[in-house]
């Protein structure tokens, strides 16, 4: 579902909205999970409703966008960055940034 004022520049499939969700929703007839798949959904969400979960996702979210603050460091392992020159591919000869921990990494 996109929102506000984008501007779709592809075509894309029935269910990429840009508007209609309620209507979308309410256009599927054919019952898809029983009263017991329901329900565990809900619990589910309701579970999911509480701080703690929320908590834990910004901190998460935290620790991500940490990560990926510093450029000196590795975002999957912490690492040093150390610059490279790509010897093939579409790129060879360009220089590019690798963690120096690499093939380990």
């Amino acid at each position: 579902m996109f929102i506000g004022d984008a501007k779709l520049k592809t075509e894309f499939s029935p269910n990429v909205l840009t508007g209609g969700l309620t209507a979308y929703i309410k256009s599927f007839k054919e019952v898809m999970f029983d009263e017991s798949e329901v329900k565990k959904f809900t619990e589910i969400l309701a579970e999911n409703k509480d701080g703690q979960n929320i908590l834990s996702f910004y901190k998460h979210v935290k620790d991500v966008k940490s990560r990926y603050q510093d450029n000196r460091k590795c975002p999957k392992c912490g690492g040093e960055l150390i610059k490279r020159i790509a010897k093939k591919g579409p790129i060879a000869g360009n220089e590019f940034f690798g963690c120096g921990n690499y093939p380990k990494c």
